[in-house]
């Protein structure tokens, strides 16, 4: 749900950007270096606070591809 909406505020704001120029701007926040998986860790604590920082980071990568998408869109 709230994928969709961040997807639907970046398409209309991509929209008010390409009536100004050709091509909407990137954001900077997309252009930051992607985050990493961690790897397992050693006890059931560790291992538990990797699943919690892998699930972080593989939602950041989603949402990063559903704005990038977006912004493709909007710059056609």
């Amino acid at each position: 749900m709230i994928t969709a909406v961040a997807g639907l505020v970046i398409v209309i704001f991509g929209y008010l950007d390409s009536e100004q120029s050709t091509r909407p701007s990137i954001s900077q926040d997309l252009m930051s270096p992607l985050c990493k998986l961690s790897p397992a860790g050693k006890d059931s604590d560790a291992d538990l606070q990797s699943d919690v920082e892998n699930a972080e980071c593989v939602r950041t990568l989603r949402l990063n591809t559903y704005r990038w998408q977006a912004w493709y869109r909007a710059s056609q």
